[in-house]
């Protein structure tokens, strides 16, 4: 099995070009410059290929990251129906998200993959649980009194990093030559 299944590409194929225009797009509306051409999405502008701008950024953990617009990005998937909050109709509930069509098929694809290669290909068995997990479960395991992650919040984008990764991060950039 490759690595990148031709499914997982092809939904990659589809959120990029929302991705790309929402970073670059100050209206946060999908640019009609973007389109899926030959399974690579590109600016007509520009000629660049996605792969130079968005996810390979953040997998090699680039500066260029800022030029992100998360709450763009946000809108436009919530516009579009890939996922909402849930309970939306009674005024929401914190961190509890519905999926729309779009956002069940690439579950459903993102599933399929998992279970190929683990279920099917290295013969592992599936176990389906409960999402959320009670208070006293959490207590009887120790989780509640020994496990903290200290926090902190960027003072000029508001975001939240845990400090123990954000260290790391650091010390190993430090390290590179």
């Amino acid at each position: 099995m490759e690595f990148f299944p031709r499914r997982i590409y092809s939904a990659a194929v589809i959120l990029l070009p929302m991705i790309l225009a929402v970073s670059h797009n100050p209206s946060s509306r999908i640019s009609p410059s973007f389109r899926s051409t030959s399974g690579i999405a590109h600016d007509r502008a520009n000629k660049n290929p996605i792969s130079t701008w968005t996810f390979a950024l953040r997998l090699k953990g680039g500066s260029d990251l800022e030029t992100f617009d998360r709450e763009a990005f946000e809108a436009v998937m919530k516009r579009r129906f890939f996922f909402g909050p849930s309970f939306q109709i009674h005024g929401g509930v914190s961190g509890l998200f519905d999926y729309g069509p779009p956002g069940c098929a690439m579950k459903a694809c993102m599933l399929n993959m998992w279970r190929e290669h683990f279920v099917v290909e290295d013969g592992m068995l599936e176990v389906d649980c409960a999402a959320l997990t009670p208070e006293p479960v959490l207590k009887a395991s120790g989780h509640l009194d020994r496990f903290t992650d200290l926090m902190v919040r960027d003072i000029k984008t508001n975001e939240c990093f845990r400090a123990d990764r954000l260290l790391l991060d650091l010390i190993e950039a430090q390290q590179k030559p």
